[in-house]
């Protein structure tokens, strides 16, 4: 069965680190896969990462404008940043989500949150997973995708895809929290 997927972000350089393997698995399978970012100024090197990852670049998007988007799409999971108690915006954006989710009611749901760089550095708060997705597939693309972005960056991701693999069994995996599941009658 294809889902469909919606990915936000505050930036798509979180979403290329962290959830950018399972997005392409998302690809690979036949899902048909949304990214959008409420940033408009995106680097050079972020967009060319895309490319090289085959997927088409995020599109921006204001908050206002998440029920259109949301009724258009009708999502069945989607993916948002978990970012650390002080930054508003990635609070802002889960209320709005989980706003719209409730208004628009539909089928089966899964809202998950991936890390976003502030929080893996945030000593006060710590990401606790409850999903890991295999990657180990899509680690080669990612790593080309991701290559332009530095290799601080790259290592990071790296890491933190090593990391949870470990914990989850698997070679690499990203890792999310699950936010809120609906369950189909």
């Amino acid at each position: 069965m294809s889902e469909t997927v919606l990915a936000l972000g505050l930036s798509s350089i979180d979403l290329l680190l962290f959830a950018g393997g399972t997005l392409l698995r998302h690809h690979a399978a036949g899902d048909d896969v949304e990214v959008r970012v409420e940033s408009e100024l995106e680097p050079p090197a972020v967009r060319a990462a895309w490319e090289k990852l085959a997927q088409p670049g995020p599109r921006f998007f204001v908050l206002h404008e998440l029920s259109a988007l949301w009724s258009g799409l009708s999502p069945t999971i989607v993916y948002l940043p978990q970012a650390p108690f002080y930054c508003p915006e990635a609070a802002q954006l889960l209320r709005m989500v989980l706003a719209v989710a409730r208004e628009e009611g539909g089928g089966a749901l899964q809202l998950l949150a991936y890390p976003t760089e502030e929080l893996l550095a945030s000593p006060v708060e710590p990401f606790a997973p409850h999903v890991y997705v295999d990657v180990t597939a899509q680690a080669a693309v990612k790593r080309r995708g991701l290559a332009g972005l530095g290799e601080a960056r790259l290592q990071r991701a790296e890491i933190e895809a090593a990391r949870r693999g470990a914990a989850a069994g698997l070679s690499a995996a990203e890792a999310f929290t699950l936010l809120f599941e609906r369950i189909a009658p």
